[in-house]
């Protein structure tokens, strides 16, 4: 019997180390759930806040990307803005040319030539009016053949 025994010792002892082993798994998955427990919440809050930086950063970047974006755009349709604008000021000119309506510089050059005339006007209206002229009556020749007759 001592074979027996001695199977019946190994047995017990693989067995004893097994059990212990299972136990030892047991006690860590039941460690690792108090764990999760004790720690799941400020875990949970790291993660929220790591989570609302990231879309800060996220935020941030769309945000200036949108911005340059639309600056970009606003500087294209201003400046095809201008280009229209300046059409539309050559075409009027031309329409009003073609009806004969004087353009500004026109009328600034005709209000400078109402001046100078005004400046003229009143410079001889300052000026002493000439004096009639008083002549003696030059005595009348007489022709010779008048007076020869």
């Amino acid at each position: 019997m001592s074979k027996l025994s001695q199977s019946q010792s190994k047995f017990s002892a693989a067995t004893q180390t097994t059990v212990d082993t299972a136990r030892q798994m047991w006690m860590a998955g039941l460690g690792a759930f108090v764990k999760t427990g004790q720690e799941g919440g400020r875990l949970f809050s790291s993660l929220v806040e790591e989570g609302e930086k990231f879309q800060d950063k996220v935020s941030e970047k769309t945000t200036n990307q949108v911005n340059d974006s639309v600056d970009s755009v606003m500087n294209r349709a201003s400046s095809q803005w201008d280009k229209l604008e300046a059409i539309l000021e050559d075409r009027v000119i031309k329409v009003l040319d073609k009806l004969g309506v004087p353009t500004k510089d026109d009328v600034s050059q005709l209000i400078e030539k109402i001046d100078a005339l005004q400046a003229a006007v009143e410079a001889s209206a300052q000026k002493p009016a000439p004096k009639a002229a008083t002549t003696k009556a030059a005595p009348a020749k007489t022709k010779k053949s008048e007076t020869t007759a």
